[in-house]
């Protein structure tokens, strides 16, 4: 039996990354089964003392996936949702994915050490800490926001800045993840935190949408304001609604470096989880004259 949901999930590196030589630091998955279908992505912190970030966010969309593929853990959820008491399965849940990210990055580090070339622009204080084995996983900082549907219930886990977006089925463009007010500007929440478990925003609900899209903070940053965000959202679903699902997915993926040259310069990451017999009911195609 195939799910009524589709996903699909873009990266695209930023303009002034390619203008400066660097690597992309964004990283994004998705996937879809009969259980349930998710969306995910990260974002490397930029500074010089995180010179591994791209490595980091990579880890953490690995990691998001493979806690999110042990069925127990979703189940438990979605039957916490219903009876209004998920908190302590998400909890478990977003505390396995820090566990996880933790062992890809020691595994890492234990595989390719530290090296001299790495560190000639970080902090003298993080050097310091580099060269004594010390707080090393902050060399790998990165952000986190996923989001799944299984069992006509859904909920979102996010940690540091980016944006989730969800199209209710009253036609609302809505954030159903509360912001961080401890993320502004360049300064945010990170999977490299000692707390980070306490610094995870989570969203549940009985509730379904229509799509979801997770954003890393280069497409934010783009737009003036969260209207200008939600009409670009609403382009790409309105386009779902007039043609094949996989070109409306192809267009976005090769509209992203444009989009990065003309606003934020930044690297990118989408993901997006949507049902297309929902989206076309909602945006019927217009009558043949």
């Amino acid at each position: 039996m195939k799910s009524e949901w589709e996903v699909f999930h873009a990266v695209s590196i930023g303009t002034a990354h390619l203008e400066m030589g660097k690597v992309c630091q964004d990283a994004a998955a998705s996937g879809t089964n009969v259980v349930l279908s998710y969306a995910a992505v990260s974002d490397g912190h930029g500074g010089n003392d995180y010179f591994r970030s791209d490595r980091g966010s990579q880890f953490a969309v690995a990691s998001f996936k493979r806690v999110i593929a042990r069925g127990r853990n979703i189940v438990n959820i979605a039957r916490g949702i219903r009876e209004d008491n998920p908190m302590p399965s998400v909890d478990q849940l977003v505390q396995q994915i820090i566990e996880e990210w933790n062992r890809y990055v020691d595994a890492d580090i234990a595989n390719q050490p530290f090296q001299p070339e790495e560190m000639k622009e970080t902090s003298p204080q993080m050097t310091e800490f580099y060269r004594h084995a010390q707080w090393r996983r902050i060399a790998y900082g990165t952000t986190l926001i996923g989001f799944v549907v299984v069992q006509n219930c859904c909920f979102g886990i996010q940690i540091g800045d980016g944006t989730c977006v969800a199209l209710t089925q009253q036609g609302e463009y809505i954030q159903p993840i509360a912001h961080d007010t401890a993320c502004f500007k360049n300064i945010t929440t990170s999977l490299c935190d000692p707390q980070a478990r306490e610094k995870f925003r989570v969203y549940t609900s009985q509730s379904l949408p229509v799509a979801v899209f997770v954003g890393t903070d280069g497409i934010d940053n783009s737009f003036v304001d969260d209207k200008a965000l939600y009409k670009f959202y609403n382009t790409i679903v309105s386009g779902i609604a007039e043609m094949e699902p996989e070109q409306a997915a192809q267009q976005l993926a090769q509209y992203l470096p444009l989009l990065s040259k003309e606003g934020s310069r930044d690297d990118m990451a989408v993901g997006m989880l949507f049902r297309t017999g929902q989206i076309r009911k909602m945006f019927p195609a217009p009558k043949q004259t």
